[in-house]
């Protein structure tokens, strides 16, 4: 039994790193014949790399925040995972108070999400039934080359390094 991302089987690291290959090839070829911005939002890109088990578009918020800054202006806020899962309680209460709503006590805050049950996550069943494998660093080194040019200018539109993610640098 193999890896599963979002329902497509993958069954080792070398079937993902050749996915993963697969997929930044057909992104990088639409560039080259229609441009960035065609291929953010070019749903034939995305299937086809989607159909391979490859979510790249899911990762290109440069290209979306662009224009969800047009749609809504201030009415949005960008919360990094890598921060709540540091500081639940700490994003939680600037959300409240982006959302202008009263605030919980912190205390019954922190009681519910330790009794929460997390709706994403997988059964302790479904990971013993999981042939799970660990991405190659080479694999991850292409998605980070990738996903960088993509992330820099995230940090340059928020003016906030915290959308680089450590990076290695080239």
């Amino acid at each position: 039994m193999g890896m599963s991302i979002l329902g497509k089987k993958l069954n080792n690291a070398d079937h993902f790193r050749d996915s993963v290959v697969n997929a930044i090839e057909v992104y990088n070829q639409c560039v080259n014949g229609k441009g960035f911005r065609a291929c953010c939002f070019d749903s034939r890109v995305r299937k086809e790399n989607e159909s391979n088990g490859i979510y790249l578009h899911n990762g290109l918020y440069s290209c979306f925040v662009p224009e969800w800054d047009k749609k809504f202006g201030d009415n949005f806020m960008v919360v990094l995972l890598e921060e709540y899962k540091s500081s639940p309680i700490k994003v939680l209460m600037e959300i409240f108070d982006f959302l202008e709503v009263s605030k919980p006590d912190e205390e019954e805050l922190k009681s519910f999400l330790a009794t929460s049950k997390v709706q994403n996550s997988r059964s302790h069943r479904d990971q013993a039934t999981r042939n799970q494998f660990d991405m190659y660093q080479e694999t991850r080194l292409l998605l980070e080359d990738f996903y960088r040019p993509f992330n820099e200018n995230l940090a340059s539109y928020f003016k906030n390094e915290a959308f680089l993610f450590g990076y290695s640098n080239p």
